[in-house]
């Protein structure tokens, strides 16, 4: 199985790649002040988008981002929430000065990506570009979420990609050496993660009270043994193909012999929507309605909801 190759997102369509999130306790000391997680997590996060309102900025890594424009919908017996994430950059407009110099004028640039958000089964989709890359996306989001999710519940979030069913066992059937194999494994958060995994996690979270659990198998040899019918590899796997952790290897396929370190994110899955003929000819977005908008935002959930029905 070859990872996803680069897109470019045609005016006709626009795609999004899929993400799961989980929210499991902070490092820090709960207070009287934090309130009890709700059973069904994701409320979590529908009481924050709810009261947003039409934008909300943060700062990551020094760029201003923003949240806009998000409304809650429901569909399938299930709540989706749709907006934008936005990125702003500094860019210098050369204009012609009286004295016919040129002069440079800074100017605020928003870049946008269409976000859906899942409450019930806790999904993410969202749209990815040169400016919005997967990893940024997750980490941006992580952020806004977790200044909500730490000061009034003690808690924070992983966002992290679904994953291509079987993409790790094609790889490793098909590798002549196995060097490394590394696995991250998010503390139990979703109820239909794989259960016996699930249970170990659960086990270990209340002696250690660890977020997040790291395996790493080496061998300098390229001699690792990974059995898919050992439940010892299995189990985490299919625990991590539902959003809850990730993947990486480290193999030589057969007739080669520079190794290749593949990642659980270069396989994500991905679902597409159409654009609504009357947004595809806008020029800008005050010629768009509206009922455009709706109609976008209901193309945007049906491709989710489609997708989450097959899992």
């Amino acid at each position: 199985m070859e990872p996803n190759p680069p897109i470019s997102n045609p005016k006709s369509s626009i795609q999004l790649h899929i993400f799961r999130y989980t929210i499991v306790p902070a490092n820090s000391t709960p207070t009287l002040f934090h309130k009890k997680l709700p059973n069904q997590k994701g409320v979590a996060i529908q009481e924050f988008i709810a009261n947003l309102g039409k934008r909300k900025d943060f700062v990551y890594r020094n760029r201003t981002y923003a949240l806009l424009g998000f409304t809650e919908y429901h569909e399938d017996e299930s709540t989706y929430f749709v907006g934008q994430l936005a990125k702003k950059k500094i860019v210098s407009v050369g204009a012609i000065s009286p004295s016919n110099s040129i002069v440079q004028n800074p100017t605020d640039d928003w870049n946008a990506s269409w976000i859906v958000i899942n409450i019930d089964q806790q999904y993410i989709a969202a749209e990815c570009n040169s400016e919005f890359t997967p990893s940024n996306v997750s980490k941006s989001l992580k952020e806004i979420f977790d200044s909500h999710l730490v000061l009034t519940y003690n808690h924070t979030c992983f966002i992290k990609p679904f994953t291509q069913k079987d993409a790790f066992w094609d790889i490793v059937n098909n590798a002549e050496k196995i060097y490394s194999i590394k696995l991250s494994l998010i503390s139990p958060n979703i109820l239909d993660a794989e259960k016996n995994t699930r249970a170990v996690l659960d086990e270990l979270q209340s002696s250690f009270n660890q977020q997040e659990l790291i395996v790493s198998l080496k061998n300098s040899r390229g001699e690792l043994k990974i059995d898919r019918n050992r439940n010892r590899i299995q189990g985490p796997i299919s625990y991590i193909e539902e959003g809850e952790g990730t993947w990486e290897t480290k193999t030589t396929s057969k007739g080669d012999t520079t190794a290749t370190t593949r990642k659980s994110g270069e396989y994500q899955h991905r679902v597409e929507a159409e654009v609504p003929p009357a947004i595809m000819k806008s020029e800008s977005l005050s010629e768009q309605s509206s009922l455009d908008e709706r109609q976008l935002d209901a193309r945007l959930i049906s491709s989710v909801a489609d997708f989450i029905k097959t899992r």
